[in-house]
């Protein structure tokens, strides 16, 4: 809200006067459709800061908290407007899970509205958790297998977020390739693939985790871990997910930016 790219300039200025702090760079802003909201709300203005930083991964955490304040953001509600949103997403090689947060940030590997300002000042960083650059995500955004592996040893659950990304996004089922069912368990996966898009044997562009523990090895390409919880807040993750993945599909903010 307001102003954007005077708020995100005035917040490049605050981190590189933070102490302990220096910034080495910052991307483009880069105009993005809103992802995960009610699909109502105008652009967002995306962009990535580069840092070294003497902190810990806590207090520039805190910090990043501090100067979003500082230019009013308020929170009232998951993916509404606001006027700064400050995402830690990587702090060099660190895996954090604590409940106040998670470093790598947890939708960063598919989401191109992040992708895109990181690769620009940062594209030979490593996401620790996946195991490849970001250069490496970002490619596999424009030439992976348009496809959506639902991952869950429960058939239920997998059955009802498979229908209802079929039915609000047009997806319809197939079948996984040799290399697709050496990713995932075969009996605990149910694959969706975006109607005309393109055909591949490698990692789908988006793999989502209803079962968390089946996610611990490297090399299987995006994802998004959804905890058990609500139906309604599997299916707005997922539905958000795949947005950012794919913006045209079902998305009419999408048709604004093309």
């Amino acid at each position: 809200m307001g102003d954007r790219a005077a708020t995100l300039d005035a917040a490049i200025k605050s981190l590189a006067a933070s102490p302990g702090v220096q910034l080495v760079s910052h991307s483009t802003w880069q105009l993005t459709i809103a992802v995960g909201g009610d699909g109502r709300q105008p652009e967002f203005l995306n962009g990535a800061a580069l840092l070294e930083t003497s902190w810990s991964v806590a207090e520039l955490h805190e910090l990043l908290q501090q100067i979003e304040t500082q230019h009013g953001r308020q929170r009232h509600e998951r993916w509404g407007n606001r006027t700064l949103d400050l995402d830690l997403l990587l702090y060099g090689d660190s895996i954090v899970d604590i409940p106040t947060l998670t470093v790598p940030h947890p939708r960063m590997s598919f989401r191109r509205f992040a992708l895109e300002p990181a690769v620009e000042i940062a594209g030979s960083m490593v996401h620790p958790t996946i195991g490849w650059t970001l250069d490496a995500l970002l490619e596999h955004l424009d030439s992976g297998a348009d496809c959506v592996a639902i991952v869950s040893r429960k058939a239920s659950a997998r059955a009802v977020l498979a229908d209802s990304l079929a039915n609000h996004f047009g997806l319809v089922h197939g079948s996984a390739s040799v290399d697709d069912s050496q990713l995932w368990p075969a009996a605990s996966t149910t694959w969706l693939v975006v109607p005309d898009g393109l055909e591949s044997t490698g990692c789908p562009k988006l793999s989502v985790l209803l079962d968390l523990a089946l996610a611990s090895e490297m090399g299987r390409g995006p994802l998004v871990r959804i905890a058990p919880s609500s139906r309604d807040d599997i299916q707005r993750e997922a539905f958000a997910a795949i947005t950012a993945v794919w913006p045209h599909l079902g998305s009419p903010a999408g048709e604004r930016l093309q």
